[in-house]
């Protein structure tokens, strides 16, 4: 692979050198040794378990590349401006307790088919308009992409219907085949968390009418997942979204607690300003 370019600091200061190569499947069991040692530091610390496939959450992509350092050590955040991305919006990961959701009647609710998949995109597009984290650039890459996530823990597509269309939608992706978090300081608003995994299932795509019907979403799919939460282990909804985007207000009434992270643009064929086409480039420092 080609050397990455020189990684300097907020101040241009070079950091220690490192050699960076591509990682293969050997590296598997380093690799989950090395991520159970990366503790989220952050105020309220969290762990993350991937074993035993440390792979596992790329293999739903249909081209995906992870490297390794192999000597030195830099800042993961640092790393990734130094590559010459650069930060475009703030956003949050919201979390929301399947328990905590008051009940739902699901029998409106069906199960999508493939016919029922430009639908849906159409709908996701409309709801986020520039917001949309997981942009799809068209049904055929959507479907591709749930094709891909059947073996990681995807358990389907849902939508209801009013006036005759597809009125809301959601996928829930069952994240714990590929990833488990636990909060290491299970206090104040995390007491619901301690000694307890946390399985995230996350709402993508996810689309839908006004304000009212991002609450929806959530009660229909905590109504669908709360009689499944076991011993041990805690069923939380995972949202992610542009603080900005103003079509997740309706999650405040389940009081989620946000854990915030930071878009990142990386400019592209020449493109003028960070992005990739008309779409930004997200980079999760937390990958690296």
């Amino acid at each position: 692979m080609d050397q990455p370019p020189p990684t300097t600091d907020d101040t241009g200061r070079e950091p220690p050198g490192f050699r960076v190569r591509e990682a293969t499947p050997q590296d598997n069991v380093a690799l989950l040794a090395l991520d159970r040692q990366c503790v989220v530091a952050a105020a309220t610390p969290v762990a993350f378990d991937r074993s035993p496939d440390f792979f596992a959450r790329s293999r739903p992509y249909s081209r995906w590349r992870a490297y390794v350092a192999m000597e030195g050590n830099v800042a993961s955040l640092t790393f990734v401006q130094g590559r010459g991305s650069s930060p475009l919006r703030p956003c949050a990961l919201a979390l929301i307790p399947v328990e905590a959701v008051p009940a739902a009647d699901t029998q409106r609710l069906r199960g999508l088919e493939n016919s029922d998949i430009e639908a849906a995109l159409r709908l996701a597009r409309t709801t986020h308009t520039d917001h949309d984290l997981f942009p799809f650039p068209d049904a055929g890459s959507l479907r591709d992409r749930l094709e891909r996530l059947g073996g990681a823990g995807f358990r389907g597509l849902y939508g209801w219907e009013s006036g005759g269309e597809i009125s809301g939608c959601f996928g829930l992706w069952d994240y714990s085949p590929v990833m488990r978090m636990r909060i290491l300081q299970a206090e104040g608003e995390w007491a619901w968390a301690g000694e307890r995994d946390l399985h995230q299932v996350f709402l993508m795509p996810l689309g839908f009418r006004g304000v009212a019907g991002g609450a929806e979403a959530v009660r229909l799919a905590a109504a669908l997942l709360r009689r499944e939460s076991g011993p041990g282990a805690a069923r939380v909804l995972a949202v992610p979204h542009d603080l900005a985007d103003a079509a997740y207000a309706g999650l405040d009434e389940f009081r989620p607690i946000r854990l915030g992270f930071k878009m990142f643009g990386l400019e592209l064929g020449g493109a003028r300003g960070p992005s990739l086409g008309s779409r930004p480039v997200f980079v999760d420092p937390a990958d690296l």
